[in-house]
């Protein structure tokens, strides 16, 4: 996997233009695509020298931009298609000076129609996690969890340890033009300070005081993470904007498998409170979003992140 996704970065590395060559081809006897999906569309332009690539790093500060051209290009050359009409766009948020990324639809889409693929080579899988640091993690890192009460959190935890470990690796990663692509701004109850907890009604306070009680609790024992740096070790804004991509972006799989998935592309609809799009994954853990209902031209594409509000 991490050969094919290394092809699909350094292609936008390393390319000036695109062409509609795939850059490898997407796995044929594990999966069955869905014929009214296409490629992602490539941007035709130039892009940041590989020299000056090789030497970036995720700039995780609420002010650092969003790379979403350089997302889509990746996505494109990594096997992750879409339907015609499909697209992402841009939309200020309030005033805070933040920009939301959301997928829509120009044209209209069939109920029980497919919309996104994303083979199971480009997900973040919290099971493959597990194996891939088995032994790295000190035994005593999952007993102070277990302990705490947060052992039900142990795939959310290593998914976070692979953001970590592919983040501190900057553009070397393959996982580079994903993870730039991410929000750094947040909202919620890990972002907030204690005094916001005392200007929010008593039950919003509580949640939020949940909120970041899980955070602190997952981002201990880091002494026992034998692959991390020190430096990233350390750095408490990237272990909160790790936590924030895997709690906000990850869902569990609904094919047995057990496992707890971030599917790039698939990942970029918005909450709804009566969806349109759902997530599927098949036994090869593939993912498809498929809608729902019929989706007239110009709607947006929404699913439900579990909340009914």
């Amino acid at each position: 996997m991490k050969h094919m996704l290394r092809i699909a970065a350094a292609a936008i590395c390393c390319s000036s233009e695109f062409t509609t060559t795939w850059a490898f081809a997407p796995p044929t006897t594990t999966s069955i695509r869905p014929a009214n999906l296409v490629p992602r569309p490539r941007h035709r332009r130039r892009t940041t020298s590989s020299s000056s690539l090789r030497n970036a790093a995720i700039d995780v500060s609420e002010s650092a931009p969003r790379d979403v051209p350089s997302f889509e290009e990746w996505a494109s050359y990594g096997g992750i298609q879409s339907a015609e009409g499909f697209r992402l766009v841009s939309e200020l948020i309030d005033e805070t000076g933040y920009w939301d990324v959301s997928a829509d639809t120009t044209e209209f889409v069939p109920a029980s129609s497919p919309v996104v693929y994303v083979p199971s080579e480009m997900i973040l899988s919290a099971n493959a996690a597990m194996q891939e640091f088995a032994g790295q993690v000190d035994s005593d890192v999952e007993e102070l969890l277990r302990a705490n009460g947060y052992g039900s959190e142990l795939r959310q935890y290593y998914l976070m340890l692979k953001i970590l470990s592919e983040a501190e690796k900057g553009a070397e990663s393959p996982w580079f033009p994903y993870l730039n692509s991410l929000p750094r701004y947040y909202s919620n109850g890990a972002s907030m300070t204690i005094f916001c907890y005392s200007v929010v009604p008593p039950l919003v306070s509580r949640l939020c005081k949940d909120e970041r009680a899980r955070l602190k609790n997952l981002s201990m024992g880091k002494r026992g993470i034998n692959f991390l740096s020190n430096d990233t070790k350390g750095n408490e804004e990237l272990w909160r904007w790790a936590y924030q991509a895997v709690y906000t972006r990850g869902f569990e799989t609904n094919n047995g498998s057990g496992d707890y998935c971030i599917a790039p592309m698939a990942d970029m609809f918005n909450h709804a409170t009566e969806p349109n799009v759902e997530l599927v994954y098949d036994e090869y853990g593939n993912c498809y979003a498929q809608t729902t209902q019929d989706v007239p031209a110009g709607s947006a594409l929404c699913m439900s992140y579990g909340d009914p509000t």
